[in-house]
């Protein structure tokens, strides 16, 4: 997985962002990862959206994995069932300082 950033863990679940190395420059290698089972780790793609991903959370009711992407300014919740994606924050435009 290239340039591992946002991690969340829920129970033996653990989700990992991989965030392009220069911040800028997204491949189809930059989506979200899954171990899980924390105790015989082996990294697979949970999604398909490649993205500038950062920071990830997981619902109270654990159904939902929540992610941040620069890229779009958005914020994603992701059905850990289904994989289906929906963006429920967009901001409208970057506010600077």
């Amino acid at each position: 997985m290239p340039s591992p950033n946002g991690i969340v863990a829920d129970k033996n679940t653990i989700f990992v962002a991989s965030i392009p190395a220069d911040y800028k420059t997204v491949n189809e290698d930059n989506v979200i990862y899954v171990i899980k089972n924390k105790n015989k780790p082996k990294l697979k793609r949970f999604n398909d959206t490649p993205g500038l991903y950062d920071g990830l959370g997981i619902s109270k009711d654990g159904k939902t994995l929540y992610v941040s992407d620069w890229q779009t300014a958005s914020v994603k919740a992701i059905n850990l069932k289904t994989k289906e994606e929906k963006t429920i924050y967009h901001e409208k435009k970057y506010r600077s300082g």
